[in-house]
């Protein structure tokens, strides 16, 4: 059994109207084979929309990440500059006490001269 089917309804570049014969089977094969294929095209167009937000949303990912990184730097940087601080804190700390130390010391003459002073002109006037 053959079958008629426009030629429009197998190619979308050609216009006429015009009918060709072809037995059934191949008919329904071929018409099958243009379904499948617009299938296969809405498919591939779905996949390439999936690709490109896979590709927005990594694009996204990677700012984010970007802009981590950056703060981890600042972050970073005032660890570095607080711990150089500290470091300057603790020498001058260390500086402070030695100061402190020798004053004490400077203190204890002067009570020991006074007091050895005072004992002096007490014998002295005795």
């Amino acid at each position: 059994m053959f079958l008629s089917l426009p030629i429009t309804s197998l190619s979308a570049t050609t216009q006429s109207d015009s009918l060709i014969w072809m037995p059934r089977y191949i008919a329904e094969k071929v018409v099958l084979d243009l379904e499948h294929y617009d299938y296969i095209i809405i498919e591939n167009d779905s996949l390439r929309a999936n690709i490109a937000d896979q590709e927005r949303i990594i694009i996204q990912k990677d700012t984010k990440l970007e802009a981590s990184e950056i703060i981890i730097g600042t972050l970073e940087s005032k660890v570095n500059t607080t711990q150089a601080e500290s470091a300057l804190l603790k020498a001058e700390n260390v500086t402070l006490k030695l100061k402190i130390k020798e004053l004490k010391k400077q203190r204890n003459v002067f009570a020991v001269s006074s007091i050895v002073t005072a004992a002096l002109l007490i014998l002295a006037l005795l």
